[in-house]
Order: structure tokens, then sequence, then C-alpha cells
């Protein structure tokens, strides 16, 4: 289960993220034009929606010793 929000404190947006397996995690999400960048401790992400609309690629990384390497990409699609 994932929230997002404003924190008006720190006067930016995060998300803060909560799985089955007892991982919870805050982001910071940092906004520019249509591409959203989630950063945490240990993991960050890129979110880029395509101007159709429907269309959100996303790259995500952590940080396993202390360098950031590739976790995934994924493509998610509206498909109705």
């Amino acid at each position: 289960m994932s929230f997002l929000g404003w924190d008006a404190d720190r006067s930016t947006y995060f998300s803060w993220s909560i799985e089955n397996h007892g991982f919870a995690r805050e982001y910071l999400v940092t906004v520019d034009g249509d591409v959203w960048t989630l950063t945490g401790d240990e993991e960050r992400a890129t979110i880029t929606f395509n101007d159709d609309g429907r269309t959100q690629t996303h790259h995500w990384e952590f940080r396993p010793e202390g360098e950031w390497i590739t976790l995934c990409n994924r493509v998610a699609t509206r498909i109705t």
C-alpha cells in the first residue's frame, strides 16, 4: 500500500510504502514536468509519464553496499 502527500513542514511531496513483507519505506518526491523522482535511504526511482497519459516508465535502483545499482525497470500501461 502506498500513500502520496504533501509535507508542509518540509515543503515537499512524500510517498510512504508499506508491504506485506514487513517493509515500510518513506520516499521524498520531486516533480519536474512529466518526471517524478522518489528518493529513499535504500531505494530510488524515476517515473516518467508519457504524453499519451496511458503509460508510465519506472526505473528503480537500490543501494545494497553503498553504490546505486539497477533493481528493475517496468512499464505500466492503462488498458481501459
